[in-house]
């Protein structure tokens, strides 16, 4: 965004009093003011430079000079542009593609974490996405990562430090702290205070993760400076953050709809504070239905007024995090426009970003650039060659009695106990008749595999075995299945590939997901990804997997900043007591 001169406010007040030509004039058959909820026909907007000067209806005269540019976009509606205010699109696909999609799925501006590819890469990693996110159409924002890896005694990733931390935040691209989990706050682990207060410091934003936090640690959660949240599940919990002055994301993406259950509440309640955001979209998601034009499509038909949700998608989202002049149609705030057909299906016609069209008609006009991937992006994975004895685990007593983590939803797990049966060598075994699986993570740099095997039970596997290094938030690799044969062979492709994900039979590849960009992105264009995911998706479910999603069941695995039973490198974590517990029962 340019800087505003002396000459640049002489200039466009000359052309709001009509004395001067703007650089261009939309004309459209109306706006959405977010400002007073109105609906307003027939407007012409004039623009200069990166900014509107004024918004005037058809019966205005206009002051067109030869060099003026006349946008007719007919009986299109004008909105604000779209933001994103929490997604995470640092890892799964490349930012180029998933901009190919999100851009003329009305987003202006996107805000993401950090987290995935800090953990695998650290400080230069970020530095790295933010140079390739400075060349984009559309304004990228970044979150510094809060909590890399979220309990350091448990688990293993790439390092980032307070310094590390405090180099992100400072960058012009960092609106602040990304999602921080409250339990670690509210126990006031010291590198986490500090990085809080030098977010605070330098006057930006701490974005939160308050899943289960109510009543006294919410207050706690509220007092130390974290600014919002995007886990409510229902209207409850939206007006008990709301009343403690918390900015409160609401999730309709491919992890959550939590939208539907707290529509009907929206329908009443003044829209102040609250945000539409994502949390993330599949890139089948992307292909098929859009982006947040589908978000706003959804709210609508859940009973909220179009302003209502445009406004919860643009000001609201821009208000949040400090973003001056963005997110409304007026005069002197940024030229972030799109058009669409109408206020109910949101289909997207046109986009401009600071003044500049983006996309029109179905066609770019500015093409987003694919970034430059460094050295430091093709070595992802440095593990050794995996073999059938690395995943045994071994014990004296015949039947063992072990503990079993049980996948109960797609995030939510459980801890029971069972017995099972040795080999003659002394290996206790998987039992696929009862959906008990042998299951391994393994720190991607490691240079040995871990002792840490346990077990699994839920993921439906009767076979086979299904491995991924691309796994919420440490990005390690997590392996599972009945058969230690298939678990070394899935383990040894995703080390070949340098990434991904993939099932094995009989020690050969069936079918697998490559991300060899740092372990965790494609470089397949969004439709091809989507297609190995979907293809990916069914193999799991021919195989016995009772789950909708489960490449999204395998990346939850291992993912600590809930709390309940998670097997990690180190082995099987108890995340509310935390602390280690063994697999075997004495």
């Amino acid at each position: 965004m340019a800087k505003i001169t002396q000459k640049t406010v002489s200039s466009i007040i000359q052309i709001a009093l009509f004395n001067a030509p703007p650089d261009k004039i939309l004309k459209a058959g109306g706006f959405v003011n977010v400002f007073t909820g109105e609906v307003q026909k027939e407007v012409y907007v004039g623009i200069y430079k990166e900014r509107i000067a004024y918004v005037v209806g058809w019966d205005h005269p206009l002051t067109v000079g030869e060099a003026t540019e006349i946008i007719d976009l007919e009986d299109m509606i004008l909105c604000p542009g779209f933001i994103d205010g929490h997604t995470h699109v640092d890892a799964g696909m490349m930012l180029q593609e998933f901009l190919r999609y999100a851009i003329p799925g009305g987003a202006t501006a996107v805000v993401t974490e950090t987290a995935a590819i800090a953990s695998v890469l650290g400080k230069r990693g970020i530095l790295a996405f933010l140079r390739d996110a400075m060349q984009q159409p559309i304004p990228i924002y970044a979150t510094a990562p809060a909590e890399i890896p979220p309990y350091p005694g448990f688990e293993t990733c790439h390092a980032f430090d307070v310094d590390d931390f405090a180099k992100i935040l400072a960058h012009e691209r960092t609106l602040g702290m990304g999602e921080i989990y409250w339990k670690a706050l509210l126990d006031r682990d010291r590198p986490l205070i500090k990085k809080v207060a030098l977010t605070l410091k330098a006057g930006k934003v701490v974005e939160g993760h308050a899943a289960g936090a109510r009543g006294d640690r919410l207050v706690s959660y509220a007092a130390a400076g974290v600014g919002s949240c995007h886990e409510s599940i229902t209207p409850e919990e939206v007006l008990e953050k709301r009343r403690l002055g918390m900015d409160v994301m609401i999730r309709c993406g491919y992890i959550r709809d939590d939208l539907k259950a707290i529509a009907p509440v929206l329908k009443e309640a003044s829209p102040d504070g609250i945000m539409l955001v994502s949390d993330g979209y599949s890139p089948r998601m992307l292909v098929q239905d859009g982006y947040l034009n589908h978000i706003a499509r959804l709210a609508v038909q859940r009973g909220i007024a179009p302003a209502a949700a445009v406004k919860m998608l643009s000001l609201n989202v821009a208000r949040h995090f400090r973003l001056d002049r963005r997110g409304g149609i007026a005069p002197g705030w940024l030229a972030d426009m799109i058009a669409v057909r109408n206020l109910k299906d949101f289909e997207v016609t046109f986009v401009m970003s600071e003044g500049r069209t983006i996309w029109e008609k179905g066609r770019f006009q500015e093409e987003p650039k694919r970034g430059t991937y460094s050295k430091i992006f093709r070595h992802g994975i440095r593990i050794p060659e995996a073999h059938e004895i690395d995943f045994y685990l071994w014990s004296k007593k015949d039947p063992a009695e072990v503990r079993v983590i049980e996948v109960k939803t797609e995030t939510v797990t459980d801890l029971e106990t069972y017995t099972l049966s040795l080999s003659d060598d002394g290996n206790i075994q998987a039992d696929p008749a009862r959906d008990i699986s042998k299951i391994c993570v393994i720190y991607r740099e490691a240079a040995s595999y871990p002792e840490a095997v346990g077990f699994i039970k839920g993921f439906g596997l009767r076979e086979g075995a299904v491995a991924s290094s691309l796994t919420w938030d440490c990005n390690n690799i997590v392996v599972l299945g009945p058969n230690e044969c298939d678990m070394a062979a899935a383990v040894n492709r995703v080390r070949e590939l340098g990434g991904g994900a993939v099932f094995s039979l009989g020690e050969e590849v069936v079918v697998e997901v490559p991300l060899p960009l740092a372990g965790i992105v494609s470089e397949k264009p969004l439709t091809e990804l989507a297609c190995e995911i979907n293809e990916f998706e069914q193999t799991l479910k021919e195989m016995g997997c009772p789950w909708p999603r489960p490449f999204l069941v395998l990346q939850t695995l291992t993912f600590t900043g809930l709390p309940f039973y998670r097997l990690t490198d180190k082995g099987l974590l108890d995340i509310r007591a935390k602390k280690l517990i063994p697999i075997l029962v004495p």
